[in-house]
């Protein structure tokens, strides 16, 4: 149905790590983890996450002020000023090119590829490699440990070891990182090529996109460089530094956002957990008291984001109230063909949760209260009080409302979660929408519903233009159908083993004949017939004796 190229994708490899004995996946634009419980899906989404957070282009950077207040990323150690670091670079072929692009006297050639200089390559290797340092106190803060030791399988002799690597189509790995996991920490060895080039016109995309971002006017950036030569040079190092990294680290250097199993838990239970910790606060060094429990990372990020919400990219929270209640007197009528982050969030409101939620802040406190307001009702509820299918979808909605943008990573645990299976199967024609609108999108999952919709989805990409437009959903299921091709899709089985105990991770492929995804999930179903007939059976002999 799609002719269009394969898709890049990272490559994953995992080795006694937590309950994994051995794992090899590739992250697609769709993936998802299933198995038995206690089989190391949720630790190979924290590990996931940990890396996002670690290498995305908003993690590792420090400021500085320049003489006139702006602010100017501190890249590494530089061993020399940053103005002599780029001196060659800004005279060189490169700058002639960037400043006849600013200043709009030329344009660069599409088809020029510009090697990056020797001591650039060397700053940008240094922050790649300062950056992966971090990792033993962003994966310990994830999974709310206290010692590395703890995330290697038992049994183990030589520790974990971790390797990603970028990769595109079936061409191997361009690169390949690793991870050495002990008690003493993770150890990082990053890879950086000595030979990186950058085309010119995708560095002019990269400069337009970073000033627009800083709000930098490009042509006072560069016409006032003699009076903050540093300005410019830490700007271009920031720039080629945000490319390289994407280069060697792939898709794990977008940002990424995780909503845990927990999160029915949290936004029902949100107040009392901030009461508990600012009363703990509070008393801090003046009564002894037992050891307060401590939220892993990943619940924690999902915490703080929550509450903070309608205050993300929109806004403040007044104003982003006001522009939802506009928002919930719209006709919510839309083209099922929209692909927008917030034409999805309502089409979840409309098809699945049959109502709307948003966020209203005390304007005592600001705090925030989180309500649901069911199609046809005046006032709404607040959302502990409605059911427990709001409470575990109203983070989606609300994050793609607020904070998710393309490019993006969504990571969702056990989405089936209070959800029928028809609703099931909505969600998961919902996510595929997301990710056609370039949010790239991870599961975990026990769901049969939720696998065989995801097979539906990868075979309508084999259906002829015109045939797949005519397809359409029964009345339960009149959602959105999107189709995703099969490389853009990724189903990874999680099978537990007895010598060495563990699990190993396989790729679940598409049945040819069947058109599913073959999982354990047959044989449950089997043995409950199996069963079924048995008690029948015995039933029936009772009566006739």
């Amino acid at each position: 149905m799609s002719d269009s190229p394969a898709q890049e994708r990272t490559e994953l490899e995992v080795k006694d790590f937590g309950p994994i004995v051995e794992a090899r996946i590739d992250l697609r634009p769709l993936t998802v983890f299933v198995g038995p419980s206690n089989t190391g899906k949720s630790w190979l989404a924290t590990l996931i996450y940990a890396l996002h957070r670690c290498f995305s282009s908003e993690a590792g950077t420090d400021y500085r002020r320049s003489p006139q207040g702006r602010r100017m990323p501190r890249i590494g150690r530089v061993r020399q000023q940053p103005g002599e670091i780029i001196d060659a670079f800004v005279t060189s072929t490169l700058g002639s090119l960037l400043l006849r692009e600013f200043i709009g006297k030329g344009k660069s050639p599409t088809e020029e590829s510009i090697p990056l200089p020797g001591p650039l390559l060397e700053e940008i290797r240094h922050v790649f490699n300062a950056q992966g340092a971090q990792l033993t106190d962003e994966i310990s803060r994830c999974f709310g440990i206290g010692s590395t030791g703890t995330l290697i399988r038992r049994g183990s002799k030589e520790g974990a070891r971790v390797a990603f690597g970028r990769c595109i189509s079936n061409d191997s790995k361009s690169v390949e990182h690793t991870l050495a996991v002990s008690d003493r920490g993770v150890e990082f060895q990053g890879v950086v090529p000595g030979d990186m080039s950058l085309p010119a016109s995708q560095l002019n995309d990269l400069v337009d996109e970073y000033f627009r971002q800083t709000g930098e006017d490009i042509l006072e950036s560069v016409l006032g460089r003699d009076k903050d030569s540093d300005f410019l040079a830490w700007n271009i190092i920031k720039i080629l530094e945000n490319y390289v990294r994407d280069r060697v680290v792939g898709h794990l250097g977008a940002p990424a956002f995780f909503l845990p199993s927990e999160r029915t838990g949290v936004m029902h239970a949100h107040g009392t957990m901030v009461g508990t910790m600012i009363g703990h606060a509070a008393t801090a060094g003046l009564q002894r008291t037992g050891r307060v429990p401590t939220l892993s990372g990943v619940l924690a990020d999902f915490l703080q984001q929550i509450l903070e919400v309608d205050r993300g990219r929109s806004g403040d929270g007044k104003a982003k109230g006001q522009a939802v209640k506009r928002l919930m007197e719209i006709d919510r009528t839309r083209s099922k063909d929209s692909n927008s982050l917030l034409d999805i969030g309502v089409q979840i409101e409309d098809s699945i949760l049959d109502g709307s939620v948003y966020v209203e802040r005390s304007e005592l406190t600001g705090y925030p209260s989180f309500m649901y307001r069911p199609k046809g009702w005046k006032n709404a509820l607040s959302l502990k009080n409605a059911s427990s299918m709001a409470s575990d979808l109203a983070p989606v909605v609300l994050y793609l409302r607020h904070l998710i943008e393309p490019g993006n990573v969504l990571i969702i645990e056990e989405p089936e979660s209070s959800l029928h299976p028809a609703m099931q199967v909505e969600l998961i024609r919902q996510l595929a929408a997301l990710v056609r609108a370039g949010v790239r999108v991870i599961l975990t999952t026990h769901s049969e519903w939720i696998l065989q919709e995801l097979a539906n989805t990868v075979q309508r990409s084999a259906l002829p233009e015109s045939r797949g437009k005519e397809t359409t959903g029964t009345d339960v299921m009149a959602g959105t159908e999107v189709a995703l091709r099969p490389d853009e899709v990724g189903a990874w089985l999680f099978k537990p083993k007895r010598r060495p105990k563990g699990s190993v991770v396989e790729e679940v492929k598409l049945d040819e004949e069947t058109g599913l995804y073959p999982t354990d999930y047959d044989a449950v179903s089997e043995a409950l017939y199996d069963e079924n007939v048995s008690i029948f059976n015995s039933i029936q002999s009772a009566k006739a004796g």
